[in-house]
């Protein structure tokens, strides 16, 4: 057979590289081609060296076609298809695609929107069009209508990138190929183990041409099905229209054939690769505790290569099968040992840091970010309407003027190189949407759109678009790769992490919408996985490790069943290392530590240049961490504030928090977390808010919905209306009625009131969050029409202890109400008064559920204190002889409503209060936890106020330690009055703002769930 690689040479040493093209898999193939094709020639220079992707070969082709039909990028698709599936139209015989909604009033997630994109483009991939799917569910008749309806979008003005091989599959012409490369009389294919069907049948077109010669180069042993199936199908398809064969690509005989012909074979030959001790191939297993460590592990083995062995760092390569929650664990850690990286990250331009500047600055609504990347500019007001052409001119006008090319650039930002190619990129992708944007909407005929029309599709396509936010570096760095871009790659060194079943290979799933039709079958998916693990092994010269991690949290993990199928053709060694950190910063500091932790002396050996300056504070945070958990010498550092460490200033002001006036949620972060306590609402520091969403934020859900409730109930008493029970139908529409104008008016204030991220009228998302509370709200209207109990909602929004001016006098008190010694301040929601009993009612529109071990822990004090509350108001307005039956919470959320037990006496339960399911009412369970004897109710509430008085008087001590250090829990009620200790005391830690840099996880503590 002749050598198609002698061939290539001898043109370009002849200086005919016009005469062929080569086409590769990937943008990193390409590259590394070309440089060996370079060295072909003598003078190390070739003109029109033609080497593609397949992608870059099919444009070229497509470019031909006429006529030819406007492409569209993904990130346009996927506007198109959000666009069809979520209409902005009033239009009630608009298709709605319930099937893909969580409920009816909510728009299709993203992330199921994305699922459609993907099966859509699998689709249209192999040549399926709608008609082909069998409509035989709710979802596939969805799924129908979306292809359709973005079919007809299409039309035969707009092509995608799918619809370009298809086009070109069904309509190939000779000419395309020799208008586009007129020289061109051979082909060669290399290194592609998975081809669509559009794009075979172009190749074999191509193959078909007279006048061109056609190689298929690829790593194929006949016999080896288990290893090559995929491969062998391609072959058999190129072989069937007389394509050459090479099938000895990229395999070494004496390193690879053995593989080649035996891995995951079932009769596979036992041979010893190790032959040679002094040059033996050599695959290594490593079994770190976890994923942490197993970073740790591969960073000492690349320390010690490049120290022992002049290994140099671009001869090392680190790969993963899904690299992605290794990214921030490599970040931290190969910093620490001195080891530089380079790691290809493709990225949603939304990720970008100038695309957010830029989007900040589009229009006068929206709030600038504060950067590095803009000058002051004056954007247009966020109403104003814009032609396709002036939009266009107006983002560059507003680039220009903000100078974000000369911010990228400049040298003083002392921005790493990697970072600033990564922002050129993506303010190259951002400017190239906006012009593919503004393109197809004049295309379309539409002559004008506000700015926030522009701004909320532009923001969708970039949500969809990708950059590669850390391009390639020229320096010398080791690689990190995902599987994929090993193939033609070599390297002295490899690691490949995460190397345990269900990870690599990964476990296969169906497409969750058409799993009848797969993309890729469970078999196709093993084969593919089979071959990329030959290309692990075909990478390394000289050392493989094999990462196996034994657990993943609480999770054991179990090696790569690949691992078994290896160890029955190879010498594989087991290894360990001692300890992984040494020679890193982290490794030193631990071994100093250990010294320093166990010696009254500070030790004398010298620092790494790095940290040397930090000697001092080192001794200092070593001093502090064995105060804490030993000597206790400094107090201070375990939040509490002794009289030494204390000015008189400071003693007063603590002393006079027992005259200050307590809100229960002040309290309770104090339950929570004293010091956390201490940060907030002793030295005052402020946390910067995320940034305010579209949708409504929780804050004012909450809000809204107590403002509507408030005037609905305060209105229909002012206006002597009948209760909601008593109405007829008649009544209760006008009721229903007066509720929707009433979220109407307060949405509309809410919205206005917006001082950041401000929301147009017709914002989709805002009018979601508005209609799903309207939904809720009907429903609760129609449970209290049900509610059969002779209890009666008197009294709402009632304060006390608050100066400004009282929303309810009839009950509400300026003065604050005293529980024990301590003063109070608050408000209640709602009571309702029964036969000699009164309920509060406490409105809600989360999900959370109060239980009580949290009452009795004090972690909730809301309802036992507001019960004592309420009846002290009461008896003030001549109420006396009420007693409280129960606290209850009134959930109003997404579309339901639901009716829960705070706390209630078992005498009282389906008299004076009940709960609701959300369908019907009835007495709350007995083995309700909740539910309590009436002297045991009474206990209680007693026992809830005693740890008002307990907390005041430890803040007015100076009492703040971490939660996991206070010590004055008790196991349970009989041994003290003081709060039960939480079953997990760390669980507030999840939503602690300061959890970044709290210390609460310095010593662990065993947590244990709540269930």
């Amino acid at each position: 057979m002749r050598d198609i690689e002698n061939i290539l040479k001898t043109r370009i040493q002849n200086d005919k590289a016009n005469t062929f093209a080569i086409i590769v898999p990937t943008d990193s193939a390409r590259l590394k081609r070309q440089r060996e094709l370079v060295g072909y020639h003598p003078n190390r220079a070739v003109a029109d060296l033609r080497v593609y992707t397949l992608g870059s070969l099919i444009q070229r082709l497509y470019d031909q076609v006429r006529p030819s039909r406007q492409y569209i990028s993904q990130g346009l698709q996927n506007l198109w298809l959000h666009e069809i599936v979520d209409p902005q139209s009033d239009n009630s015989d608009t298709y709605r695609y319930e099937a893909f909604r969580p409920s009816q009033d909510l728009s299709v997630p993203d992330s199921t929107l994305s699922l459609v994109v993907d099966t859509i483009n699998h689709l249209r991939e192999r040549g399926e069009t709608a008609l082909n799917i069998v409509a035989d569910n709710p979802t596939k008749v969805d799924l129908v209508h979306i292809y359709e309806n973005y079919e007809a979008k299409l039309a035969d003005q707009w092509i995608d990138e799918q619809g370009k091989h298809l086009h070109l599959a069904n309509n190939f012409n000779s000419e395309f190929m020799r208008n586009a490369f007129p020289q061109v009389n051979l082909v060669v294919v290399e290194g592609f183990t998975v081809l669509s069907k559009a794009d075979i049948k172009i190749l074999t077109g191509i193959a078909g041409m007279p006048n061109i010669e056609m190689w298929f180069r690829t790593d194929y042993v006949e016999g080896n099905e288990n290893l090559y199936r995929n491969i062998a199908d391609l072959v058999r398809q190129f072989e069937a229209v007389g394509v050459n064969i090479d099938a000895d690509y990229e395999r070494e005989p004496e390193l690879h054939q053995h593989f080649a012909k035996n891995l995951f074979r079932a009769e596979a030959e036992e041979v010893n690769l190790n032959h040679d001790p002094e040059t033996a191939v050599q695959i290594k297993v490593l079994k770190p505790a976890d994923r942490s460590e197993e970073v740790e592990q591969i960073a000492h083995l690349i320390q010690k290569h490049v120290s022992d062995d002049n290994c140099k760092l671009k001869d090392i390569c680190v790969a993963y099968y899904n690299i992605g929650q290794y990214q921030q664990r490599i970040a931290e850690t190969f910093p620490a040992y001195g080891i530089p990286y380079s790691l290809v990250e493709i990225a949603p331009l939304t990720r970008s840091e100038v695309v957010k500047a830029i989007f900040s600055r589009l229009s006068s609504r929206q709030v600038p970010l504060e950067g590095d990347y803009f000058s002051d500019v004056e954007p247009a007001l966020h109403t104003r309407l814009f032609h396709p052409d002036a939009f266009q001119r107006y983002v560059d006008d507003l680039l220009k003027k903000g100078r974000v090319i000369q911010h990228i650039l400049n040298p003083m930002l002392r921005k790493n190189r990697e970072v600033v190619e990564g922002e050129i990129e993506a303010y190259r992708q951002f400017n190239r949407i906006v012009k593919e944007l503004c393109s197809v909407l004049k295309s379309d005929g539409v002559e004008s759109c506000s700015l926030d029309d522009y701004i909320e599709k532009l923001h969708h396509i970039a949500k969809h678009t990708n950059y590669q936010n850390r391009p390639a570096t020229k320096a010398e760095t080791v690689r990190i790769v995902q599987l994929g871009e090993l193939r033609s790659l070599e390297f002295d060194v490899v690691f490949l992490g995460d190397f345990v079943e269900g990870r690599f290979p990964a476990n296969y799933q169906p497409d969750p919408l058409l799993p009848e039709i797969p993309y890729r079958n469970e078999e196709e998916q093993l084969h593919d996985s089979r071959f990329m693990f030959y290309r692990v092994l075909k990478s390394f010269r000289k050392v493989l490790y094999l990462l196996t991690p034994k657990r993943e949290r609480a999770a054991d993990l179990i090696p790569s069943p690949f691992l078994g199928q290896l160890k029955a053709l190879a010498d594989v060694q087991e290894i360990e290392i001692a300890d992984p950190t040494q020679g890193s910063t982290s490794g030193f500091l631990s071994t100093y530590s250990n010294h320093v932790w166990t010696s009254p002396v500070p030790s004398n050996e010298s620092f790494p240049a790095e940290i040397a300056e930090m000697r001092p504070l080192i001794n200092h945070v070593v001093k502090v961490e064995k105060s804490r958990e030993n000597t206790h010498d400094h107090l201070d550092y375990e939040g509490v504030l002794t009289i030494e460490t204390l000015s008189a200033v400071n003693r007063r002001r603590l002393e006079s928090r027992r005259e200050h006036i307590y809100s229960v949620t002040e309290l309770e972060i104090y339950a929570r977390c004293p010091f956390q306590y201490f940060i907030n609402n002793v030295l005052k520091f402020r946390v910067k808010e995320d940034e305010t969403e579209d949708e409504l934020s929780g804050l004012e859900k909450g809000s809204l919905l107590h403002d509507v409730l408030f005037e609905f109930y305060n209105n229909r008493r002012n206006q002597k209306r009948l209760p909601i029970g008593q109405c007829n139908e008649e009544a209760f529409k006008e009721a229903k009625a007066q509720l929707n104008e009433l979220l109407d008016s307060n949405a509309e204030k809410k919205r206005n009131r917006r001082k950041e991220k401000l929301i147009g009228e017709n914002n989709l998302f805002w009018e979601t969050d508005i209609e799903k509370l309207r939904i809720a709200l009907h429903k609760w209207l129609a449970a209290e029409r049900t509610y059969g109990l002779p209890v009666t909602p008197r009294y709402f929004e009632v304060s006390f202890g608050q100066e400004r001016e009282l929303r309810y006098p009839e009950l509400s008190c300026r003065e604050p109400i005293t529980i024990g010694d301590v003063r109070m301040t608050g408000k209640i929601d709602r009571i309702d008064i029964g036969n000699g009993t009164f309920n509060i009612v406490d409105y809600k529109t989360g999900s959370s559920t109060v239980r009580m071990p949290e009452i009795l822990s004090g972690r909730s004090l809301q309802l036992p204190i507001y019960l004592q509350t309420a009846k002290k108001l009461l008896e003030m307005h001549g109420g006396i002889g009420l007693e409280p039956a129960a606290g209850l919470y009134y959930k109003v959320r997404l579309d339901q409503f639901n009716a829960e037990l705070g706390i209630g006496t078992e005498s009282q339960n389906g008299d004076a209060y009940s709960g609701y399911n959300g369908t019907d009412w009835r007495p709350v369970s007995s083995r309700n936890g909740q539910l309590l004897a009436d002297e045991t109710f009474d206990a209680r509430l007693a026992r809830v106020s005693g740890y008002v008085q307990h907390y005041v008087d430890s803040i007015s001590k100076g009492t703040f330690p971490l939660i996991t250090r206070v010590e004055t829990f008790v196991d349970s009620e009989e041994e003290g009055d003081t709060p039960i200790t939480p079953k997990n005391k760390t669980e507030p830690c999840n939503y602690c703002s300061y959890k970044r840099v709290c210390r609460v996880g310095a010593i662990s503590e065993v947590t244990q769930s709540d269930d």
